[in-house]
């Protein structure tokens, strides 16, 4: 019996990897050099993991100048890329639930925010980028990246049995523009009500329940 979900699109930060603490140091270097360190932890991390960076600094600062903003982004990645890429945990159980999808026949992609040459140094740092037949991400100067227009892209011809995972409503919103079902992962970074409000098509607590939806989907 045929799968389901056959093609798999995966987040990374939030889903994947808990990308908080080298995020988290790196933003607040790159804040310092502005002076903008009133900003607590947790609102960081809220904010700016997930969305395209630009973007997530620009609702954590408030800031509208274009300029500093990509200042800031130039600031972040010069020192995200010195150790803070390093700075990451795969979520309990990613391994086997990724061993999983693959004896099953599944085509595994990335589908992420973040610089696509860290999306990359990360699955190697891992030992998982064998798991994965795409890594689709940002561009070195994007200021933004549109998981929409991506998944649309990648699942135009093959919607009836692709599934979006993520942690993140623009994980959701992006399932539901492209017209594909969507997994919430409630251990990541947005609120579990507020993913809940974005009607996913199942909302998981923990790694195995993925393996174990689309286990059940045959």
């Amino acid at each position: 019996m045929s799968l389901k979900y056959k093609h798999i699109y995966f987040d990374l930060d939030g889903t994947i990897i808990d990308s908080s603490e080298g995020v988290l140091k790196s933003v607040i270097v790159a804040l310092k050099r502005y002076d903008l360190d009133n900003y607590s932890d947790e609102l960081i991390k809220k904010t700016i993991i997930g969305p395209p960076l630009y973007e997530g600094l620009k609702n954590l600062t408030k800031i509208e100048d274009d300029e500093i903003l990509k200042s800031l982004v130039i600031a972040f990645r010069e020192e995200y890329s010195k150790q803070g890429v390093f700075q990451n945990t795969l979520f309990p159980n990613i391994i086997e639930m990724l061993d999983v999808l693959k004896e099953l026949g599944c085509h595994i992609e990335v589908l992420t925010s973040k610089p696509q040459k860290f999306a990359k140094l990360i699955l190697k740092q891992h030992s998982i980028e064998k798991y994965f037949s795409k890594v689709d991400g940002a561009g070195e100067h994007d200021k933004s990246s549109s998981k929409a227009a991506k998944l649309s892209a990648a699942t135009i011809k093959i919607r009836e049995n692709s599934i979006m995972i993520g942690d993140r409503v623009e994980d959701l919103s992006a399932a539901k523009e492209a017209k594909v079902d969507s997994i919430a992962v409630s251990y990541g970074f947005d609120d579990t009500s507020l993913l809940q409000q974005h009607s996913p098509t199942y909302c998981v607590d923990n790694v195995m329940d993925i393996a174990k939806i689309i286990s059940e989907s045959r």
